[in-house]
């Protein structure tokens, strides 16, 4: 039996429609084990690699701090925080909050730097159950740690 060009073309499209699908759902399969692989994780395992590191303490954004936060969202595979000026969402003795529920970080004016950002960015890998801490870990020492040693990666050439 033959088949006309124009069923073959039509065959030939399908083909590709099917081909086409079967990537997509590789590509989705891919992002869903990057993200299992990178849950629970210790402090020491969830930290980035020297590279990436370097690219947030280097990056600049449109708006101060999205950009860095968009290079670490992707890394761990994770919806970016959102950074948001907000003096009723801060407490008075703090310098900048995370709202778990909002997945965004408040600060009371424009002054944050990286080093608080990359803190309360901890807290979001922690509610987001990137990172794990131990019965008794004290979260607020290890976000300290997790934006200093950041920076100090990101730092060095």
């Amino acid at each position: 039996m033959e088949i006309t060009e124009r069923q073959w073309r039509n065959l030939n499209d399908k083909l590709n429609d099917i081909m086409s699908e079967i990537k997509y759902v590789e590509d989705k399969v891919r992002v869903l084990e990057k993200r299992t692989k990178k849950r629970g994780l210790t402090f020491e395992a969830a930290l980035p690699p020297k590279a990436i590191c370097v690219d947030v303490v280097n990056s600049v954004g449109t708006r101060y701090l999205d950009n860095p936060m968009q290079i670490l969202s992707d890394y761990y595979s994770i919806e970016r925080m959102k950074t948001l000026v907000d003096c009723n969402k801060v407490p008075k003795t703090a310098i900048a909050c995370y709202h778990p529920s909002e997945k965004t970080a408040y600060y009371p004016d424009n002054s944050a730097g990286m080093d608080v950002t990359l803190h309360e960015f901890f807290h979001h890998l922690v509610a987001e159950g990137v990172v794990y801490l131990k019965a008794g870990q004290k979260e607020e020492h290890w976000a300290n740690k997790f934006a200093e040693i950041v920076m100090l990666r990101g730092a060095s050439k």
